[in-house]
């Protein structure tokens, strides 16, 4: 969600600021200051320990280590490597996700590693709208954009799809007969991106089913713009996420001013011949 993010810019920008001190040899009077300061930081949570890391704290304290015989400066060093180390520092942790009797493992990154290293609120939507509806895929081949994580994709496969192709970027591949998206279009860019991806994947008489959070109203604006543009037929249906999901790994409702959606898009010369449901509807 979105409030992570800007958290991570702030952990970003303070574990920085004590970072260029502590790397400084002519603000070396001003070490102690920084380590404390650091220490309190990574109290902070776990956005905090992943810059840490990811700037090299740890190698840079032990070096630190050797030059002072303060012992609350050694002490609060010790406490800052053993934060770094602990469970809180670890962005690979495996997560298990049970939908309708469909349990899928997969492993998230650190938040620092973009977008598609967490799952968020939407993509359990969408894996419930999967299971619940195997018909969308079963037997077919699936090829599914932005997969991120994996986890709509390794859903689908276990759900009964023949094949799935999880693709992060564009790539030469073939046309499949169903194509699946889920959180991929956070600016207008992406939107233009991801309607002409499915005209040129998306086999004549195949569906594209997508779902996303509505951040900014002139991204989903343009989408429909685009999906016309290339002759697709784009429609929607409002959904709404479990009280579960709201409370889960990633995302709260105040994040998504605009909605949710599940959208449904084909070619509008050679439409799907049947949805899995029937209450999607056009867009103005």
């Amino acid at each position: 969600m979105e409030s992570d993010f800007l958290e991570l810019l702030v952990a970003n920008e303070r574990v920085g600021r004590w970072m260029d001190i502590l790397m400084d040899p002519f603000q070396r009077s001003r070490h102690k200051f920084a380590i404390t300061q650091l220490q309190q930081d990574l109290q902070r949570g776990p956005s905090y320990i992943e810059e840490a890391n990811r700037m090299g704290v740890t190698q840079v304290l032990t070096k630190l280590l050797s030059q002072t015989s303060d012992e609350k400066t050694m002490e609060a060093v010790s406490r800052i490597i053993a934060a770094c180390s602990g469970p809180m520092a670890c962005g690979g942790k495996v997560s298990s996700f049970t939908y309708d009797g469909v349990t899928v493992h997969i492993r998230e990154g650190a938040l620092g590693d973009g977008l598609g290293a967490k799952v968020w609120s939407v993509c359990h939507i969408m894996c419930r709208e999967l299971v619940r509806h195997p018909e969308i895929f079963r037997g077919q081949q699936v090829l599914e954009l932005g997969s991120g994580t994996g986890l709509v994709g390794l859903v689908a496969a276990a759900a009964g799809a023949q094949q799935v192709v999880m693709t992060d970027y564009e790539d030469q591949v073939q046309q499949f007969p169903v194509i699946l998206a889920n959180e991929v279009m956070y600016e207008t860019a992406h939107a233009q991106l991801v309607a002409a991806a499915i005209r040129h994947r998306l086999a004549h008489g195949g569906r594209a089913l997508l779902c996303c959070a509505v951040r900014d109203q002139a991204v989903f604006d343009m989408f429909r713009d685009s999906c016309r543009r290339w002759g697709l037929r784009y429609r929607v249906l409002r959904v709404a996420p479990n009280a579960e999901d709201l409370g889960g790994i990633r995302g709260r409702e105040r994040d998504y001013e605009g909605g949710f959606l599940l959208m449904a898009v084909d070619h509008a010369d050679a439409p799907a011949a049947d949805w899995h449901r029937d209450d999607f509807e056009p867009v103005a």
